[in-house]
């Protein structure tokens, strides 16, 4: 009867403990179905609304993602839930096996309490056998400790004699060095009276040097004495031979400067005579080539005009073009395209050089007569002044040398 009771107990409280996790898994996987539940009834909301808001309303399209929706909820639940009796069986192994460790462990306690109530007569009798061994052995240990006192004790009376032996030993030696120390400081005070000696010695030795250098050294004062006034005579006589020489070529310089004057004076007027030759020619010059650049001008205006009217007359009568239109540039030899080139057309020199074989007689257009000064040259606009005639004459004309002084 009483064993009936406890397994029916045992059994009740087996059954009490299953409730129990499934009622707390229940809980929390039922929390899972509540979220799962409230995601999927947003998104079917979604959807249908982002379906009716683009004008499909309860179409077949619409009709079914709503339905996939509510497939996937029921699958989700139905997840939840295979989850949730997973769980429930792996968790109800655990206590099943937990429980059966737990009398595996209880049976293996009460033979251990069994061994160890068998086995502790046999400990006493151990524990007493060892007992008495320390006894035996503490005995013992005694003895070799009072054998180890006596040992140390002869040790440290020997020790006693050599450290007095060594004290002894010691102050014989710091006697010995005492007295050798003394001696070493007599030596070292004879070797210092020694030394004071041969300082003063010394010192004597030194004044006699120093005498004798002072000696050496007045007579060498004196006949620097006599070598400097040597140097001041020879330097007296030089300086009345190079005041000598000075004057000569002052004289000289000034005979020179005095043949170079006159010399300059003669170029200058020779230069000048040739720059108003050059200057009359120039304007000689430019009155005639101002007259031959005018006809040159009325015979170009008249093959222009002549270009004019062939043209028109070629093209049916267009537009006549302005008699005077293109004019001429330069100094009156520009040529156009479709003539023959003139006498005047030459090629164009530098202003300088045109200027220079112009006062010279050289290479240029005829000789400068008639014009006034500045007025252009060859129509290019630089007239023909005192400073730009200078400047071209200065690198033909000879220039005057001065003779060096020696």
């Amino acid at each position: 009867m009483a064993t009936t009771t406890a397994r029916n107990k045992k059994q009740a409280d087996k059954m009490n403990v299953r409730q129990r996790l499934w009622d707390s898994l229940d809980y929390s996987y039922g929390k899972k179905r509540e979220n799962s539940n409230k995601e999927f009834a947003k998104a079917y909301s979604q959807a249908d609304r982002t379906a009716t808001g683009r004008g499909m309303g309860r179409s077949s399209y619409n009709l079914q993602t709503l339905a996939n929706l509510d497939k996937q909820r029921v699958d989700a639940a139905s997840q939840i839930y295979d989850d949730q009796i997973a769980d429930y069986e792996s968790r109800l192994y655990q206590i099943e096996r937990d429980e059966k460790a737990d009398q595996q462990w209880q049976a293996q306690f009460d033979e251990g309490v069994r061994q160890f109530n068998e086995g502790q007569s046999f400990q006493r009798e151990r524990a007493a056998a060892q007992d008495k061994q320390w006894n035996k052995q503490f005995t013992y240990q005694q003895g070799r400790d009072k054998v180890a006192d006596q040992q140390w004790n002869k040790q440290f009376t020997y020790q006693q004699g050599r450290d007095k032996v060594a004290d002894q030993q010691w102050n014989k030696q710091f006697s010995y060095q005492q007295g050798r120390d003394k001696v070493a400081d007599q030596q070292w005070n004879t070797q210092f009276k020694y030394q004071q000696g041969r300082d003063k010695v010394a010192d004597k030795q030194a004044d006699r040097a120093f005498k004798y250098q002072q000696g050496r050294d007045k007579v060498a004062d004196q006949q620097w004495q006599q070598n400097l006034a040597f140097q001041q005579e020879r330097a007296a006589a030089q300086d009345t031979q190079w005041g000598k020489q000075f004057d000569e070529g002052v004289r000289e310089f000034d005979l020179n400067l005095a043949n170079q004057k006159e010399q300059a004076a003669a170029e200058a007027q020779r230069w000048q005579t040739q720059f108003d030759e050059g200057v009359r020619q120039f304007n000689t010059n430019l009155n005639y080539q101002q007259g031959r650049d005018a006809i040159g001008d009325q015979q170009w205006q008249k093959q222009f005009d002549e270009s004019v009217r062939q043209f028109n007359v070629a093209h049916g009568g267009a537009a006549a073009g302005g008699s005077g239109g293109g004019g001429k540039s330069g100094n009156g030899n520009t040529n156009p395209g479709n003539q023959n080139p003139t006498k005047d057309d030459k090629p164009t020199k530098d202003p300088d050089e045109q200027l220079i074989d112009d006062l010279s007689g050289g290479t240029g257009t005829g000789k400068i007569a008639g014009k006034a000064v500045g007025s252009p040259v060859n129509g290019t606009g630089q007239g023909a002044t005192k400073d730009r005639i200078a400047k071209a004459l200065a690198t033909r004309l000879p220039q005057p040398t001065l003779k060096k002084i020696k």
